[in-house]
Order: C-alpha cells, then structure tokens, then sequence
C-alpha cells in the first residue's frame, strides 16, 4: 500500500500557463529541490458544497515525503510510456505524465519491479477547473511484475467544494477549492478516494495542493485513511510587510513578515463557546488584540497596554454563530489579522 499511498501525494509541483500554446510548462524542479508533504492521521475529509469551513489546525506530523517534477529528456526511460513528456519521482517510485494546456494525463508509473502502463490513460484534472467542474472515463494498460496482466476500470474527478480551508500554524486559506478524485478497478470492491485542496485565485494556475486527503471506499463506505499537507501552505496567506494601524483597512487573513517570533495561535477554530489566544512576547510591549465583525465594525478589546515578556492568553467568547476576525497589534504594528468562526454545539 506504500506506493499507492506516495502516489496520491505527488500529483503536486505542476505550475501551468493560463493560456493556451506550446510552453505549457513554466517551472520544473532545480536538481536537489523538490516540494516537502508533512504527512498526519487525520478523521474526517469535511463536507462538500460552495461555502465550506474545513478545519484541519489540529493536523500532527508522523513523517514527510518530498517530490520532484521533472522534464522527460530521456528516452529509455519512457519504453512503456511513449506519450509521456514529464516525470515525478519520489524515492523509487516514478510516474509518468503527458502535460498539455489543457490536460494532465497519467500514462502509468514503475515502482520497484513493478510497471503499470495505460495505452487509455487517467485524465488527472483539466486546466483549468474551478468548483463544480468534472471530468470521468475509463483508463486500461498493464501490469508488469512477476507477470503480465491486464487492468481496467473507471476514474472520475470533480471539484466538490469551495471555502476556507485551515491548516496548521494558522493557517488560513480563504478562497480554496476541493478537488475530489474517484479510481475503480473493474472487479473490485474497493475504491480509491482522494480529496485535494488548491488554492483558487492564482494565476498562473499553481497545481501545489495544499492538503491532501486519502481514503478508500468498499460497498459504500468511506473509510479515512492519512492526510499529507503542503510544509510551505502559510505562503499563500502570508503578507510581505507589517501594517501601521493608520494604514486603514487590513486583509482579512494576515500575517506579517515578523510575526513568528510573537507565536500567534487561536484555537480552537472553529470554536463553540471560547477560543483561546496565545502568543508570546520576546521583550515588555504595548499590545492591543482586537475584535471585528464581518464589516469590519470593531466589537471588543480584549488586550489593550503593556505587558511584560512571556507568554500569555486571552479568551475569545461565542456570540453565536458568526464570522470574527482577531487582530494583534504591538507597538502600533500590526502582525496578523486572524478570521475566527464561531459554530454552533451540535
């Protein structure tokens, strides 16, 4: 199950031109740079639909795994996959794609002993897709181990969700779309399911997903398996440089350059009844923490003045259901704006 497992995580470092042409490709890895996947038990994949909250903030490291894409300049290495024009390769297990414009197909992969070779090959996603696109057929080829045997099945992709998307460190992606994507093997029982999610607002399109979700279902039942997020996800929500609060209206989801050194966490998120704020000060500081509405009216201080170096903690309280955003200010800097949801007890 070890290959199968890395081979969902890698279909990763593809960075695609918006337009159509030839030059389809705009970045393969550097020798010795590849893209690291923290790799965490996980229970839930969470709900699909167009305004989804997807908490994962308390994701935990077991392992990682790094991938590299590459350019396909070798011939003998694609004797099974003649159509083939990139590679991505982890450890010893390589896989073969064909990347176009429009498409990225999976033409098979070797691992070990073993090849598996499509003559139909897998339509991984289109480019581009947003939420509630998808795409399905049936892929056949071979596998080649102790001997040679013929495979085929169904796959089906689709863009299931859209919303907010919360990973650990804080951090929060706003605009974020789930990719879902469905393999059968004809004559098995057992299929595998696996839940990406991309960043929706950048062009060129990146493919890095952010997180990735594996399960596997049998007879109708889903069952949750791993997770494996992307170690550098807080760059899609990180600022280049700290605000002034004279500078008017802040992002929603901030973070400033300087804000590591502070340890910036509010958890749970969501949260029912109380979140808690937690941070440090490295040295005395003036600080203010701060309460906003989805308007940007200002509801409460919980934090105002100076206060001596050390950690600390504040308490968020529920209002009911609504959307927050946290602010933390030191000495008149802002570091980070932090949106917060509070949900209702089920």
């Amino acid at each position: 199950m070890r290959f199968l497992f890395f081979l969902t995580v890698i279909f990763s470092s593809i960075q695609l031109h918006s337009q159509s042409g030839a030059g389809y490709l705009e970045e393969v890895d550097p020798e010795g740079v590849g893209q690291t996947y923290i790799i965490s038990p996980v229970e839930t994949i969470g709900a699909s639909g167009p305004d989804c909250v997807w908490d994962f903030s308390e994701l935990t490291e077991t392992g990682r795994t790094t991938s590299h894409l590459f350019r396909l300049t070798d011939r003998d290495m694609a004797t099974h996959f003649p159509k083939s024009n990139m590679l991505i390769q982890e450890g010893d297990l390589t896989v073969f794609l064909k990347v176009t414009p429009s498409m990225v197909y999976e033409y098979g992969y070797t691992s070990g002993m073993m090849t598996v070779a499509y003559d139909e090959p897998i339509v991984r996603f289109p480019l581009p897709f947003e939420y509630g696109s998808t795409i399905e057929g049936r892929y056949s080829g071979k596998r080649y181990a102790s001997q040679v045997r013929t495979i085929q099945g169904h796959y089906h992709t689709e863009v299931d969700g859209r919303g907010t998307l919360i990973l650990p460190d804080d951090t929060v992606i706003e605009d974020a779309i789930r990719l879902r994507f469905t393999k059968t093997l004809d004559n098995n029982l057992t299929d595998e399911v696996t839940y990406r999610w991309y960043s929706a607002d950048h062009a060129p399109i990146m493919r890095y997903p952010l997180l990735t979700v594996f399960t596997r279902n049998t007879r109708g039942v889903e069952e949750v398996l791993r997770a494996a997020y992307y170690k550098h996800a807080s760059e899609f929500s990180i600022q280049e440089e700290p605000y002034r609060e004279s500078e008017g209206t802040i992002p929603a989801n901030y973070t400033s350059v300087n804000a590591e050194a502070y340890e910036l966490k509010v958890s749970p998120n969501p949260f029912t009844d109380v979140a808690v704020i937690e941070y440090f000060l490295p040295e005395t500081s003036k600080v203010r923490i701060q309460v906003f509405d989805n308007s940007g009216r200002l509801l409460e201080t919980l934090v105002e003045g100076e206060e001596p170096e050390g950690r600390h903690t504040a308490e968020l309280h529920s209002r009911g259901d609504f959307i927050y955003y946290v602010r933390f200010t030191v000495e008149d800097r802002i570091l980070a704006s932090r949106k917060v949801f509070s949900v209702s007890a089920e």
